[in-house]
């Protein structure tokens, strides 16, 4: 998943780990703590502050050391963990834990697939805590979905594609609840819910069998509303306006639709005059060159392989 800005530049939707020194984030020793024991609230306040401070710090640092990066991330974790255990779940605890989890796990090296499995299994035992302790945390459900996204493109193809439909449930579900955390003006739990609405349903096949088989399918009128709701609520979004490009640029290819494609360009064309700041919005800017190049990818390409298939290889699988 593609993001942009300081915090928001590794969070969603899709699409986006080593010997370090906090290797051990996949399992990490949980801070002692019995529920409801009778904690002062001005202590479980600086505890949260405490933890929302070093994630923080990890985007505010310019240039931030991988592991160091990686052991502030996993100490806001096991803060965050402690906070959901003492209110017993019911505030931003575990979920806020799960994504700082998942944000760790996304700076291990790529080759480092052992460690990047342990902290992704992690991330998704921590929001489904969170969600048995509240079944309409739909920021939860938001991190399940991510971690189970990722967990998908570390393992491999197969398993992940009899998932889609829980998949897709957990991003229907979170939607509906219509939640109202956000980190900034530019980042909210919603918005990032359509942004990941959006990548799913434009790279989940769209092949009419697949609902039979999986209960799930693609849909790519239905991705391109999703992206234009993520932008209208945030359009200072970069790779908001990236993802409405791509869509249209999917639509316009596989309907043969001249409009489409042009309006498509467009939107992609003014997404790589703007200014970038970070290393994220050059590799939207990256994305955006690619599928000007290639039209025809836009349909089922994020960067990082997700969901491209052939569909003759899928049937001959009979998942």
């Amino acid at each position: 998943m593609r993001m942009t800005g300081k915090l928001a530049a590794w969070l969603v939707v899709w699409a986006c780990l080593s010997g370090l020194p906090m290797r051990a984030i996949g399992a990490p020793q949980s801070i002692e703590a019995q529920p409801g024991a009778g904690i002062d609230p001005d202590e479980l306040a600086a505890v949260h502050a405490r933890a929302s401070e070093l994630e923080l710090s990890v985007f505010e640092d310019e240039d931030p050391d991988a592991s160091e990066a990686i052991d502030r991330l996993s100490r806001a974790a096991l803060l965050f963990e402690r906070v959901g255990d003492l209110e017993k779940g019911l505030g931003p605890g575990y979920w806020r834990a799960s994504r700082a989890t998942w944000l760790a796990g996304e700076r291990l090296p790529l080759d480092d697939i052992e460690g990047r499995m342990a902290s992704f299994e992690r991330s998704l035992v921590l929001a489904d805590r969170g969600l048995a302790a509240n079944p309409d945390c739909a920021e939860c459900m938001l991190w399940k979905f991510i971690s189970m996204g990722r967990l998908r493109t570390t393992q491999g193809l197969w398993e992940g594609m009899r998932q889609v439909k829980d998949m897709a449930d957990l991003l229907d579900r979170a939607i509906e609840l219509n939640p109202t955390s956000r980190d900034s003006i530019d980042n909210s739990t919603l918005g990032n819910l359509h942004y990941s609405s959006a990548i799913f349903y434009r790279v989940v096949p769209d092949w009419f069998w697949l609902r039979w088989m999986l209960g799930v399918r693609g849909d790519k009128e239905r991705a391109l509303q999703h992206s234009r709701t993520a932008l209208a609520l945030h359009p200072n979004r970069f790779d908001y306006q990236v993802e409405v490009g791509t869509q249209l640029l999917c639509l316009g290819s596989d309907r043969d639709d001249a409009k489409w494609l042009a309006e498509g360009r467009a939107a992609l064309d003014s997404a790589v005059q703007r200014e970038v700041h970070t290393e994220r919005e050059r590799r939207e800017i990256h994305f955006a060159k690619l599928m000007l190049e290639n039209p025809n990818l836009a349909c089922g390409y994020t960067g990082d392989k997700l969901f491209e298939l052939d569909e003759d290889e899928v049937r001959a699988k009979r998942l």
